[in-house]
């Protein structure tokens, strides 16, 4: 799995997704997120799995918590499907 970035500069919304291809990773955002715009420069960044990581973990507030989402990420990230890991909060 490969991580990518759909920053606040390019797109509508953040996320961060975990696809086998940026073509996946981008209509998992179009189907997950919102549609990407024609205004949308739809440069989308590739990042390393340990930033990725390192984002996604960033989210946790406790121990467990912290311990919970490694094991979780860890889980998700060997996944062949899409995933959407982070989502921009002004969605939730």
């Amino acid at each position: 799995m490969k991580f990518y970035e759909f920053d606040t500069v390019n797109f509508a919304y953040y996320a961060l997704i975990g696809a086998e291809s940026e073509e996946a990773a981008k209509q998992n955002y179009i189907d997950i997120v919102c549609d990407i715009d024609s205004k949308d420069k739809a440069e989308i960044r590739e990042i390393s799995r340990d930033k990725a990581k390192e984002k996604f973990l960033s989210y946790c507030r406790t121990q467990t918590e912290l311990i919970q989402s490694n094991t979780y990420f860890n889980t998700a990230s060997k996944s062949n499907e899409p995933y959407l890991f982070i989502i921009d909060k002004n969605l939730l």
